[in-house]
């Protein structure tokens, strides 16, 4: 099938890239999940790029595994001034969004469209429409699956996941998702199709398989971009972490460099102030976690920012739970812009979800939600009670891909 260029409706759009991607998931499948021939990943390459006028792309790595992804240009929507809305949304900035600098240079993302494959068992760092998401995986693994593909390689960090969202607020659409078994909880009527169902009664679905559902479960509503960011499984975020409470980044979007360390003693780990600055970990008054009440053992309760740790949790049970939406500071603590960019504070119009946080030892993010968060669910959702070595069965991840500009 070839794409020739015109006038089409937005359902034959969605028609044409949807083809051309099962066919390449198809063929991924049927030829010892690799795609050898270069004639045919010059092909498949071509027809996506030409289907979706340049806003997706396909990309083989090191074993010639193909994946999809959503073309992310350091243009005008990467200012901080048009996300931000001429300032109505955050504090006015003439910067370009962190995503975009990796290692001090500008670049190009390339976002998978899809959540990672797995096939027969084994998780693969693809991005193909129709798989089982990738899942039962620890934040390492996806971080080394990642980086197995090449240089540029990386699992999704935090800095994406956050431009993703801002940009989303800022053209006034959330996707919806499979949050409640297999439909939407916001709309029953959308469904994706089933790719694992409970083995005991009532048989309800989980997963759903990549990009299955209706366009509202993509991004911006079109056909081109990312699909299951809201549900279906969620995904391990690089480059942001709690660590005894202390919020922690690595700078810009570094952690889409997979050369840099992201280990529990690496010195790349940066805390900040109130006035936004990136310092050492503990650096005196850094920005962390608080509980607002003392939680019971086992228990919950509210968490806001603040300088310092003054409601202890008794264990490392007991985690905060708030809507993203009404994180708050202590009063008398300031929070700076540069975590509503990093979406870690809501800027002025928020995304739907939930976050979760243990300030206990080290904590990382898992976004999005899953088939069971229901109302939960979201782009501003994000577990930070996990460690790194936890996997589950709606644990998985999305890889990415950053290049540096050429003139």
């Amino acid at each position: 099938m070839k794409y020739v260029s015109g006038r089409y409706t937005s359902k034959e759009l969605a028609d044409h890239i949807f083809e051309i991607e099962d066919m390449i998931t198809a063929y991924f499948l049927r030829n010892d999940l690799a795609v050898t021939d270069l004639v045919m990943q010059k092909d498949f390459k071509n027809r996506v790029e030409d289907a979706s006028m340049g806003l997706n792309t396909v990309l083989f790595d090191a074993a010639n595994r193909p994946s999809v992804y959503s073309v992310y240009k350091p243009d005008e929507k990467a200012q901080m001034a048009w996300l931000s809305n001429g300032g109505t949304l955050f504090g006015y900035s003439d910067k370009i969004h962190p995503m975009f600098m990796v290692d001090g240079n500008v670049v190009e993302i390339l976002i998978g469209k899809y959540p990672a494959g797995r096939v027969a068992g084994t998780n693969y760092a693809v991005s193909l429409r129709g798989l089982d998401p990738a899942n039962t995986i620890t934040l390492d693994a996806a971080m080394s699956a990642c980086a197995a593909k090449g240089t540029g390689h990386h699992c999704m960090t935090n800095a994406e996941w956050a431009y993703l969202t801002l940009r989303a607020m800022r053209e006034g659409f959330q996707p919806r998702g499979n949050d409640y078994y297999g439909v939407s909880y916001q709309d029953s009527t959308e469904k994706g199709v089933a790719s694992y169902v409970y083995s005991s009664a009532p048989r309800q679905i989980g997963r759903t398989r990549a990009g299955s559902g209706p366009l509202s479960w993509n991004l911006d509503g079109t056909p081109f971009s990312p699909a299951d960011m809201r549900g279906n499984v969620r995904e391990w975020l690089t480059g942001r972490r709690i660590n005894e409470g202390e919020i922690q980044v690595l700078a810009d979007n570094n952690a889409a460099n997979s050369a840099n360390d992201q280990s529990l003693a690496s010195v790349l780990w940066k805390a900040f102030l109130q006035d936004g600055s990136l310092v050492d970990p503990l650096t005196a008054d850094t920005l962390k976690w608080d509980y607002v009440t003392v939680p019971p053992a086992g228990g919950t309760a509210a968490f806001r920012l603040n300088i310092a740790i003054e409601n202890i949790a008794p264990d490392a049970s007991a985690y905060g739970v708030n809507s993203f939406a009404t994180l708050a500071a202590k009063a008398g603590v300031t929070v700076p812009d540069i975590l509503k960019h990093l979406l870690i504070m809501p800027c002025d119009s928020a995304p739907l979800g939930t976050q979760y946080m243990r300030n206990i030892g080290e904590r990382f993010g898992l976004a999005g939600g899953s088939w069971f968060d229901a109302s939960y669910a979201g782009l501003g959702y994000l577990d930070s009670f996990d460690g790194r070595t936890d996997s589950n069965t709606y644990i998985g991840f999305r890889p990415a891909f950053y290049r540096n500009l050429t003139i």
